[in-house]
């Protein structure tokens, strides 16, 4: 797959949108730490509009991304 300017101009929109609507629905300025529940529901707002690229691309096996980032997020979470 060849990535254009329009896949990135996509994922980096997406990922900024997703973020700021992560930080806004868990309020995380409010906090020093987070809890894992919080780090996956992050998690989930952000890797879901970044499988939508994803998909939208025509990549197999996307829904993968969106695991690996529920993983993470809840891990950096409970660090």
């Amino acid at each position: 797959m060849k990535i254009t300017v329009l896949f990135s101009i996509k994922w980096i929109f997406l990922t900024i949108i997703a973020f700021l609507l992560s930080l806004f629905l868990i309020e995380i300025g409010e906090r020093h730490e987070l809890t894992i529940m919080e780090g996956i529901m992050g998690g989930t707002i952000i890797g879901f509009a970044q499988w939508i690229v994803l998909v939208n691309y025509g990549i197999s096996g996307a829904w993968w991304w969106m695991f690996w980032n529920i993983i993470s997020w809840g891990l950096m979470a409970s660090s």
